[in-house]
């Protein structure tokens, strides 16, 4: 039960890099939240993307309140005043980036609004998604069980992608599609899209005279998606495909060079 606590408590606030700096980019809480204890954005909007080259800066906004309650084997149900929850570690985050924290230490009182900011350059080597892990260990009082640290609870749910430089990167909280890469296509190709929540979407390729060569229907995830798609059973021109989530369609052209 506690490593769910702080699981709802902290995944989002802690899901960054390593070694916290006093220096680097103070960030300011998003007061439209205070009062409601949680972590915005969630896991599944996620953190914006990132470019190569391009300066990255988002802040995670974390509430924390003043007490909970948790089932301890043994003794039932207790409520727990938080007197603090602080971030111990953090893994799985490109080098290139760094964060700071609001408290500098990044430990967050109870009933308390806090954030991080998380900021850097992403370098050419850097291309790809880091899935994030995160170690938080929070200091609770009791009356009877006086205080001490709750067992430390691993988070994971929150990634950071970073895309090349001309390469799109695609929103996780929105339906969006992206170029197929390469393209042109000799043999396969890549498409991504993005989708704000689990959904079947259908997958279509059309030739120019707009009949369909392709189709598939696709169980995407919350998030980015990938289609890996085989165009050795296309005779070469220029195609468009069309990605559709129920509500809109979004198209694009593809060029099949050979196979």
């Amino acid at each position: 039960m506690m490593k769910k606590l702080l699981s709802l408590l902290m995944i989002g606030s802690c899901a960054v890099v390593a070694n916290a700096q006093t220096g680097g980019t103070a960030c300011t809480p998003d007061q439209q939240y205070a009062g409601n204890p949680g972590i915005y954005p969630d896991t599944v909007q996620n953190l914006p993307p990132a470019v190569v080259g391009a300066a990255y800066d988002a802040v995670i906004t974390a509430v924390v309140p003043s007490d909970t309650t948790v089932d301890f084997p043994g003794v039932g149900i207790v409520t727990l005043t938080i007197n603090y929850m602080k971030i111990d570690s953090a893994v799985g985050h490109p080098a290139s980036l760094d964060y700071a924290c609001n408290p500098a230490d990044c430990s967050f009182p109870g009933n308390s609004i806090n954030c991080i900011s998380i900021f850097g350059t992403p370098e050419a080597g850097d291309v790809g998604t880091y899935p994030l892990t995160v170690y938080v260990t929070a200091n609770v009082t009791h009356a009877l069980l006086g205080t001490f640290d709750a067992p430390q609870s691993t988070v994971t749910g929150y990634q950071i992608v970073v895309g090349d430089v001309g390469v799109e990167v695609l929103d996780a909280n929105k339906f969006q599609v992206a170029q197929n890469i390469p393209n042109p296509a000799n043999g396969s190709t890549t498409i991504n899209f993005t989708s704000p929540s689990p959904s079947t979407v259908d997958f279509k390729v059309y030739n120019m005279l707009g009949m369909v060569v392709k189709s598939n229907k696709i169980d995407a995830v919350s998030g980015m998606n990938k289609i890996n798609f085989n165009t050795n059973e296309l005779a070469q021109g220029v195609y468009v495909y069309a990605i559709t989530n129920g509500n809109t369609t979004i198209t694009k052209r593809m060029v099949v060079s050979g196979k």
